[in-house]
């Protein structure tokens, strides 16, 4: 590597004790850290996804190269001769494509679900990481608009109600669980693409204190499952689990009570059952993405006046905000990569 060249990977910051409070953003760091790259790629916390050149986090500037997305992201590395997977067999590196689109796609929509459609955890949660750097009335616009794309995308992909969703939840715990058996990684002795993925979601799952925590104590009723979590944070970041705000302050959905009575329910001893990989569809990388565009501003005011922000003059308030915030992305744009 060039000593001038850049490497730098842009993703949502840390929240909660997670290295990202961001699946997709958290997995790509995972995957740098299981290919020894942590001193060579910079870590930078970005709170503005219109930086990347797809408009989504996470993003990596690779010398003159910007990549977006996981996966894309993951690509590049291996190109690059960073690629952890090259133990594997056809046969498991075919196995580990049908668990990672598991992962991405099952997964990634209920704990989309859990984050935008639950309206206490978007209320307490989400709407407020997703907010963080942003002026007020984008602060309070944005992640409502978000909120109102993503749930209609999951209603549209059959994830519209509570019971259906987290049983899908519960099957893919269950697959992943049967999976990884007794193994220290899903890649055997040594981490695959697999591990960064699954670790990518599944440690927010768990660790994100939701007051509505069902993802996190289906998790937990795979003991296997949570010492693997457990083992790959303080292996590679040298941190306790325990000492996370989630486990700290715990939700009342995650005590040994509510676990062991979800245990014991219908849902959750239901057996398992097999599908198809789910067929990708280009809404699921929108899912946890903080801005959803911004090109008309009469859009705007229109929303800002429908949803009832504080104060009679929202939509010019919103309007100004947008302006002064697009300069910022603007100038922010400029430097980085003219610069």
């Amino acid at each position: 590597m060039a000593a001038d060249r850049v490497r730098e990977l842009y993703v949502y910051g840390p929240e909660w004790g997670l290295p990202s409070f961001h699946a997709e953003c958290l997995a790509a760091i995972t995957y740098v850290h299981f290919a020894g790259l942590q001193t060579e790629i910079k870590i930078t916390e970005c709170t503005n996804p219109s930086m990347s050149p797809s408009g989504q986090l996470p993003f990596l500037r690779d010398g003159d190269d910007l990549v977006a997305g996981v996966m894309q992201i993951i690509a590049h590395l291996k190109r690059r001769g960073d690629n952890i997977d090259f133990r594997l067999t056809p046969r498991e590196t075919a196995d580990s494509r049908a668990y990672i689109a598991l992962v991405q796609e099952e997964l990634g929509r209920c704990l989309a679900y859990n984050f935008w459609a639950e309206e206490d955890n978007y209320t307490a949660l989400t709407s407020r990481v997703y907010a963080l750097d942003k002026p007020f009335p984008l602060s309070w616009w944005l992640p409502n608009r978000q909120r109102d794309t993503i749930v209609e995308a999951l209603k549209g992909s059959g994830y519209a109600d509570e019971e259906s969703t987290y049983v899908r939840s519960n099957e893919a715990y269950i697959a992943l669980a049967e999976r990884l058996g007794t193994s220290t990684f899903f890649g055997g002795d040594v981490p695959c693409t697999l591990d960064a993925v699954v670790f990518g979601n599944l440690f927010v799952a768990y660790l994100a204190p939701m007051p509505v925590a069902h993802l996190s104590f289906q998790i937990a009723t795979h003991p296997n499952l949570t010492r693997y979590l457990q083992h790959v944070y303080k292996l590679f970041w040298h941190l306790d689990i325990g000492a996370s705000p989630a486990f700290v302050t715990p939700s009342p959905l995650r005590t040994d009570a509510a676990i062991r009575a979800w245990s014991s329910s219908p849902r959750a001893s239901s057996p398992h059952k097999r599908r198809g990989s789910p067929t990708p569809t280009p809404m699921h990388s929108d899912f946890f993405e903080g801005d959803a565009g911004l090109d008309d501003d009469e859009e705007i005011r229109a929303s800002a006046d429908a949803e009832g922000t504080p104060g009679p003059d929202a939509g010019a308030q919103a309007e100004s905000a947008l302006a002064a915030h697009e300069r910022e992305l603007f100038a922010k744009r400029t430097k980085m990569f003219v610069a």
